[in-house]
C-alpha cells in the first residue's frame, strides 16, 4: 500500500507565486498542493485540509502571516503544522516576529528551488517523526497508566500479605524492593534483580542500593530519598539507579512505607526501567533543541539558554556578551559547488567553533549560516575584542572539502548585556546590527553594538520605505560637477550625480542613501533612472548643438550584472541618437571585480562601439593589476580620498604619483576627483595629471546652470 501524498497548504497573495509554487511542488516533488490567497481562507482550508505543512508570505494585506499563524496556534487540530514563512525581507526582526508566532523556519524571495524543495523535506520529516514519537508516548503512557492502576492495588496487597504471596510477587514485571532506614535490600522480587542487573532476587538481599544525583557517576547516594518516604506513601519520582555492573538506569518509582510489630521503619519501592521512554525523550529533545547537521544547540536552545544567563546577570550582574557569525559570501558556495558541500563545510566551521568556545554547550546554529557563541564570566569588553580577534584567527581559515580547499572567512557582530530591560530577541537584534556593520565595513572582522546603530537602522528602515514609488513621485534629480583641464583650465565635460528632494529630510546626497539602496535592492531601478535621464540631456544639449564634452554616468554592479546590459545601452544610445563617444561609463573596483566572462565581453563590445569606460575611486577598493589587464579601461579616477590628504600625508602624495605613472604607462587617462585648492592642482600638474574635479572648479549644478556656465 503506496503512502498518500504529503499535503502542502500554499498561502500567498500574489497569483505568480501561488502558481510557481504549485507547479514546482506538484510535479517536482509529487506533493498535493492546496492554495488560498488570503488569511481568512488560510484558517479555513487549514482545518478542513488538515495539510502536513503550510507556506505562508508574511506581507499580506487585510491579515498578514504572523497574524494568520498566531490564529493557526490557537486551534488544536492544527496547532502543531509546520509552518515556513514566505518572505521578501530577511531583517532579524522579521524572523524574530516569525518563529516568536510559532513559525518553524523562512525563506526569502526570490525563491532557490533547490533550497525551498530541501527546507520543506526536512520539516515534512521532523513532522512525521515527531508524531510518530508522540504516538508511541501516548500508547506507552497509557499501558503504563493501566500497569500502575494494578500494580498500586497489587503493592497494597504484597505489603500487607508478603509471607505468603511470594510467588506472585515474583511474577510481576515491576521491579519490587523492601529496604530498611539504612537503604539494605530486605526482599525483592525477580523483576528488580533482572532489571538491577542481578542474577536473583537472593543475590539482591542485603546489598546497599544506590542511586545517582543527575546521572552522574560519581555522586553516588542511597536510593532511599527523604525521611517521610517512611512515613506516608510518594509517587511519580524519577532517578537514575545504579545497577550491579555499575551502569546507571533511569527508572520511576513510588513508594509506599510498611508497618512491622516492632516499629521498626522500612519501605516498599515499586519501580519500573524507563529506558525506552527517555530515548523517546532524548529523541525528542533533539529534535526539538538541536540542530541536526552539527549537532549544536538550536535557535529553541539558544533563546533558554541566553534567558538563563540574562537572569544569572540580573541576580549576580555576571557579565555577558552574545557574538553572533555568519560566513561571507556562503551562498556563492552553494551556488557553484552545490548544498552537499556547503552542509561540510557548515559542519567542519561547528566543529572549529566549539573548540575554541570558552563553553562548548554555549554555541548554537540558528540556521543556513548563522552561529552564536554566549561567553560570560570576563572583566572588561577589551577581553571580548580579545576574544572575537583570536576567534577569527582559528576559524578564518581554508577547509578541506572533497579534495578542495575552500577559504572561508566570517564577520561577528558582538553585543555585550548590560541592560537588565534587554530581553533574549532584543540582545539577537542587536548583535545582528552589530554584524551587518561588521559585514559593511570590514569582512572577515567582527563589531560591537553602538546604541548610534539603532538611529542608523531607523533611518535605514524609514529611507527604504520611501524608495517605494520614488520614480513615479519625481523626487530624484540629476545635477552634473564639471571637469576641467589643468593646463588651460578649460571645460571638457562633467560626471552625473544623483540628488533627492526626499518631502520630509530635504535635499540628500548619493551617500545618503545610495548605499542603503544596494543594500534593499532599490540601486538598479535609481541607476537605470539615471542612464535614461542622463541620455534624454545629452539628446537635448546635441539639439541645442552645445559642446557639452564627455558626459560620465555611473553603472551599479546590479546593471553591470544583467545579461542584457549591453543590449540596453546600446539600444537607449541609438534611441535617443546620440553618439557613443558623449558617454563614459565609470564602474568601481568594488563593482568589477566579481565581473563574469559575459560581462567583460560586453565591456569590450560597447569600448569598440566607442563609449569609453572609467574605474571610479581607483586605490579605495580591491586595486589589482590584474584588474587592469583583464578588464577594459581608458581612465582611473583617483579617488578624493588621497587628493585631500597631499599636503600632510607623504603616503597619499607617493599613492598619487604611482597611480599616475602607471596610467602614462597603460596608456590610460588620469581624472583626480575632490580637488579644492591650488596647493592640489599644483602637486597635480607637477606630477602628469592634467584632469581634474573639485570644488576649487565648480559645485555640482543643474543642467540649465552647467549650459549657462560652460556652454
Amino acid at each position: 500500500m503506496q503512502n498518500p501524498k504529503k499535503k502542502i497548504l500554499i498561502v500567498d497573495d500574489a497569483e505568480s507565486n501561488l502558481i510557481f509554487l504549485s507547479e514546482l511542488l506538484t510535479y517536482a516533488c509529487g506533493y498535493q498542493v492546496i492554495c488560498a490567497n488570503d488569511g481568512v481562507s488560510a484558517l479555513k482550508l487549514a482545518q478542513q485540509e488538515l495539510p502536513d505543512l503550510i507556506l505562508l508570505d508574511i506581507m499580506m494585506p487585510h491579515m498578514d502571516g504572523l497574524e494568520v499563524c498566531h490564529r493557526l496556534k490557537q486551534l488544536p487540530r492544527v496547532s502543531k503544522i509546520p509552518i515556513i514563512f514566505i518572505t521578501v525581507r530577511s531583517d532579524i526582526k522579521d524572523k524574530v516576529a516569525g518563529f516568536l508566532s510559532g513559525g518553524v523556519d523562512y525563506i526569502t524571495r526570490p525563491f532557490d528551488s533547490d533550497e525551498l524543495i530541501a527546507r520543506i523535506r526536512n520539516h515534512l520529516e521532523i513532522y512525521r517523526l515527531r508524531n510518530s514519537l508522540e504516538k508511541m508516548i501516548e500508547l506507552r503512557s497509557h499501558d503504563l497508566q493501566e500497569i500502575q492502576s494494578s500494580l498500586d492495588q497489587s503493592n497494597a496487597f504484597l505489603v500487607e500479605y508478603e509471607a505468603p504471596n511470594k510467588q506472585i510477587l515474583s511474577l510481576l514485571e515491576e521491579g519490587v524492593i523492601k529496604l530498611n532506614q539504612s537503604g539494605i535490600c530486605l526482599s525483592a522480587n525477580e523483576a528488580a534483580a533482572r532489571i538491577l542487573g542481578y542474577i536473583s532476587p537472593e543475590h539482591l538481599i542485603g546489598k546497599y542500593i544506590q542511586c545517582s544525583q543527575h546521572g552522574i557517576k560519581r555522586s553516588k547516594t542511597s536510593i532511599v530519598p527523604q525521611p517521610d518516604v517512611f512515613l506516608k506513601p510518594t509517587y511519580e519520582n524519577n532517578a537514575y539507579w545504579i545497577k550491579q555492573n555499575g551502569d546507571l538506569i533511569p527508572v520511576e518509582y513510588r513508594t509506599q512505607p510498611v508497618q512491622t510489630p516492632n516499629n521498626f521503619p522500612q519501605v516498599t519501592i515499586s519501580f519500573i526501567d524507563i529506558s525506552a521512554r527517555k530515548a523517546v525523550e532524548n529523541k525528542l529533545y533533539r529534535l526539538a533543541y538541536q540542530d541536526d547537521l552539527t549537532g549544536l544547540c538550536n535557535r529553541s536552545a539558544f533563546f533558554e539558554l541566553l534567558n538563563m544567563d540574562i537572569e544569572r546577570f540580573k541576580k549576580n550582574q555576571t557579565n555577558l556578551a552574545v557574538l553572533l557569525l555568519d560566513l561571507d559570501h556562503f551562498k556563492e558556495i552553494n551556488d557553484s559547488m552545490g548544498h552537499t558541500v556547503g552542509d561540510k563545510i557548515l559542519r567542519l566551521f561547528a566543529e572549529q567553533l566549539v573548540q575554541i568556545a570558552p563553553d562548548t554547550n554555549k554555541v548554537a546554529r540558528l540556521g543556513g549560516d548563522e552561529f552564536v557563541v554566549i561567553i560570560s564570566g570576563f572583566y572588561e569588553p577589551e577581553e571580548v575584542k580579545h576574544f572575537c580577534q583570536k576567534m577569527l584567527e582559528n576559524i578564518n581559515r581554508s577547509y578541506l572539502v572533497e579534495s578542495s580547499q575552500i577559504i572561508i572567512r566570517s564577520s561577528i557582530g558582538v553585543f555585550i548585556y548590560h541592560d537588565p530591560q534587554h530581553t533574549a530577541e532584543d540582545v539577537l537584534i542587536n548583535a545582528d546590527l552589530a554584524l551587518y556593520h561588521a559585514k559593511d565595513n570590514n569582512r572577515g572582522g567582527y563589531c560591537l553594538f553602538r546604541n548610534e546603530m539603532l538611529d542608523s537602522l531607523a533611518y535605514e528602515l524609514e529611507i527604504t520605505q520611501d524608495f517605494i514609488g520614488i520614480i513615479d513621485r519625481n523626487e530624484l534629480y540629476v545635477e552634473y560637477q564639471a571637469q576641467f583641464d589643468l593646463l588651460s583650465s578649460r571645460y571638457i565635460g562633467a560626471e552625473a550625480l544623483v540628488r533627492w528632494n526626499h518631502p520630509k529630510r530635504g535635499l540628500l546626497m548619493p551617500c545618503d542613501f545610495l548605499p542603503i539602496a544596494e543594500k534593499r535592492g532599490y540601486i538598479k531601478e535609481i541607476s537605470d533612472w539615471v542612464l535614461v535621464k542622463v541620455i534624454e540631456q545629452i539628446r537635448e544639449w546635441r539639439d541645442k548643438q552645445h559642446s557639452f564634452g564627455q558626459i560620465s554616468i555611473n553603472i551599479c554592479a546590479k546593471q553591470l550584472a544583467d545579461e542584457h546590459f549591453e543590449e540596453q545601452v546600446r539600444s537607449l544610445i541609438l534611441a535617443y541618437n546620440i553618439e557613443p563617444s558623449d558617454v563614459v561609463l565609470e564602474l568601481t573596483e568594488n563593482v568589477l571585480i566579481n565581473t563574469s566572462p559575459r560581462t567583460q565581453n560586453a565591456i569590450q563590445n560597447l569600448a569598440n562601439w566607442g563609449i569609453t569606460f572609467a574605474i571610479d575611486d581607483f586605490g579605495t577598493g580591491y586595486s589589482s593589476l590584474q584588474l587592469l589587464k583583464r578588464l577594459h579601461s581608458d581612465k582611473i579616477k583617483i579617488d578624493c580620498e588621497f587628493v585631500a590628504n597631499i599636503a600632510n600625508d607623504s603616503k597619499s602624495a607617493k599613492i598619487i604619483q604611482a597611480l599616475i605613472h602607471l596610467a602614462d604607462a597603460l596608456d590610460m587617462g588620469v581624472i583626480a576627483e575632490g580637488v579644492e585648492d591650488k596647493l592640489q592642482v599644483d602637486f597635480l600638474l607637477a606630477n602628469g595629471c592634467s584632469t581634474a574635479q573639485g570644488f576649487y572648479f565648480s559645485q555640482s549644478l543643474s543642467a540649465d546652470q552647467l549650459e549657462q556656465c560652460y556652454f
